[in-house]
Protein backbone atom coordinates (compact mmCIF):
# COMPACT_ATOMS: atom_id res chain seq x y z
CA UNK A 1 0.00 0.00 0.00
CA UNK A 2 1.36 3.75 -1.08
CA UNK A 3 1.08 6.05 2.17
CA UNK A 4 2.29 9.46 0.81
CA UNK A 5 1.41 11.53 3.81
CA UNK A 6 -0.70 15.05 2.59
CA UNK A 7 1.00 18.11 3.44
CA UNK A 8 -0.09 20.84 5.86
CA UNK A 9 -0.92 23.82 3.85
CA UNK A 10 1.06 27.08 5.06
CA UNK A 11 -1.59 28.65 6.79
CA UNK A 12 -0.64 32.09 8.53
CA UNK A 13 3.02 31.22 7.31
CA UNK A 14 3.99 33.94 4.66
CA UNK A 15 8.15 33.53 4.88
CA UNK A 16 9.30 30.86 2.28
CA UNK A 17 11.92 30.02 3.86
CA UNK A 18 10.06 28.71 6.76
CA UNK A 19 7.32 27.21 4.80
CA UNK A 20 9.49 24.56 3.10
CA UNK A 21 11.47 23.91 6.44
CA UNK A 22 8.22 22.75 8.18
CA UNK A 23 7.72 20.82 4.93
CA UNK A 24 4.40 22.68 4.29
CA UNK A 25 2.69 23.09 0.69
CA UNK A 26 3.67 25.74 -1.36
CA UNK A 27 0.38 26.94 -3.93
CA UNK A 28 1.70 29.53 -6.84
CA UNK A 29 -1.43 31.11 -7.78
CA UNK A 30 1.10 34.01 -10.03
CA UNK A 31 -0.45 32.98 -13.01
CA UNK A 32 -4.37 33.20 -11.39
CA UNK A 33 -3.70 36.50 -10.05
CA UNK A 34 -1.85 37.93 -13.61
CA UNK A 35 -5.33 36.72 -14.86
CA UNK A 36 -6.97 38.45 -12.46
CA UNK A 37 -5.32 41.62 -12.68
CA UNK A 38 -5.59 41.68 -16.64
CA UNK A 39 -9.30 41.57 -16.69
CA UNK A 40 -10.68 45.34 -17.11
CA UNK A 41 -13.07 45.91 -14.57
CA UNK A 42 -13.86 48.63 -12.11
CA UNK A 43 -13.68 46.85 -9.12
CA UNK A 44 -12.19 43.92 -7.59
CA UNK A 45 -13.06 42.12 -4.38
CA UNK A 46 -10.23 39.94 -2.71
CA UNK A 47 -11.37 38.17 0.10
CA UNK A 48 -9.11 36.17 2.63
CA UNK A 49 -9.73 34.04 5.86
CA UNK A 50 -8.69 35.53 9.11
CA UNK A 51 -6.54 33.24 10.97
CA UNK A 52 -5.74 33.73 14.56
Amino acid sequence: MDERKIKDLPLGTSDFIALRMADQLYVDKTDLVYKIASVRRKYFFFSSEKIW
